[in-house]
């Protein structure tokens, strides 16, 4: 699946986000995140780098489906009370990776560029790839009255 602009301009280089996973008893579990958005041949993903195995990765290897959200930061599409939103469903895969170079990128598009990161000894770590399924949350990429899917989503 292959966002719009108004999406893929949220997440820009780097977003902050909320993760939501499911533990093996089947209860939610929330983690803040730093999330890039990767062009692959088939569709978006977003990928997130993780410096140890915490509950959401282990949560994630047990089961794979997620739900990611993004607080529109411009306030270009703010015209209400309520801060518009994207949310992501989707399919994560968690590997054992070298995340130095999407940590860095990150930090620095989310985070203080002046920070060293990661922490030294944290080279490897665990790189999550999420397969973009579904698109919804509160502005020009969501599906709402009058809005037709295609205006959102472009399938590749």
């Amino acid at each position: 699946m292959k966002l719009n602009q108004a999406a893929r301009d949220v997440i820009g280089d780097g977003a902050n986000a909320t993760l939501v996973t499911l533990s093996p008893k089947g209860n939610l579990q929330v983690s803040a995140v730093w999330v890039a958005l990767e062009e692959t041949p088939s569709g978006d993903e977003l990928v997130t780098g993780h410096l140890a195995e915490h509950v959401k990765v282990r949560n994630m290897r047990q089961n794979n489906r997620v739900v990611v959200g993004i607080f529109d930061p411009s306030p270009q599409h703010w015209e209400g009370v309520v801060k518009p939103f994207l949310r992501l469903t989707g399919t994560a895969s968690v590997e054992e990776a070298n995340i130095v170079e999407l940590e860095r990128k990150l930090a620095k598009a989310v985070g203080n560029p002046e920070v060293e990161w990661p922490p030294a000894g944290y080279e490897n770590g665990y790189l999550t790839r999420i397969r973009i399924d579904g698109v919804g949350g509160m502005g020009p990429w969501d599906a709402g009255p009058g809005t037709r899917m295609t205006d959102i989503v472009h399938d590749k």
